[in-house]
């Protein structure tokens, strides 16, 4: 009983090459990351070349991410187990003295079997306290790299993008009117102008009948009366 109870104990350290191993990977890719931020930062690389190795870091920091839950998911359970063997081992020790004091045990085999539950009790505690902490460094999160300062262009590839100026909203009306004038409507006519412009037009078409005098048709007749004499006559 006591070699399965100090063997589950002392199994609890299998956890810590997992913890160290999770744990160093993630602090140099999160180094990684800040040195390629300070890179684009001063300008040495170029959006497209920080995209790229910041997309890969990321892939990275996200498979670790996994990694850790997973590990902290086998490590609630060893915790249980730590807490479980703890209490385990405590009871043997209140058995044991017990025992000595109703005389079942000797005081030798009293001593050696009180020192090795009494340094179980503690190796279980120490694991257990170390292994809370190691689960509450798991569960912090990285915290981003906040970049404050304007971003340098990429001088070799890239060219700084400088927006138009504003012009005065005056002066765009006045050169919209220059190359785009207005026209001007034409006057309308007066309806009374019409009207005296087709009076016009009619009285220049009717027939002149007034121009022909009394007097020319008088004359006129006695043209015929002296054309028809003469006919008579010659007759």
């Amino acid at each position: 009983m006591f070699r399965f109870c100090f063997a589950v104990v002392f199994e609890m350290i299998s956890w810590k090459n997992s913890f160290k191993k999770i744990s160093e990977e993630y602090a140099l890719t999160l180094k990684k990351k800040e040195a390629l931020e300070q890179l684009l930062k001063t300008g040495r690389i170029s959006q497209s070349t920080y995209d790229d190795f910041s997309k890969e870091i990321d892939a990275t920091l996200e498979a670790l991410e996994s990694q850790k839950k997973a590990l902290m998911e086998k490590m609630k359970g060893k915790v249980n187990e730590l807490e479980t063997q703890i209490k385990t081992l405590e009871v043997f020790l209140v058995n044991l003295e017990i025992q000595r004091v109703t005389g079942e045990v000797d005081e030798t085999a009293y001593e050696n079997q009180a020192k090795s539950l009494t340094a179980g009790i503690e190796a279980a505690k120490q694991e257990l306290s170390s292994m809370l902490n190691a689960m509450d460094e798991l569960s912090l999160k990285a915290e981003p790299v906040e970049v404050k300062e304007v971003l340098k262009p990429f001088e070799s590839s890239s060219v700084a993008y400088e927006e138009p100026a504003e012009e005065p909203k005056g002066e765009t009306e006045e050169e919209s009117a220059e190359q785009f004038p207005s026209v001007e409507p034409e006057p309308a006519v007066e309806s009374s102008t019409v009207e005296e412009a087709e009076s016009e037009e009619k009285v220049e078409f009717e027939p002149l009948e007034s121009e022909v005098s009394p007097a020319a048709e008088e004359d006129t007749e006695s043209e015929l009366e002296t054309t028809r004499e003469e006919e008579e006559v010659l007759l």
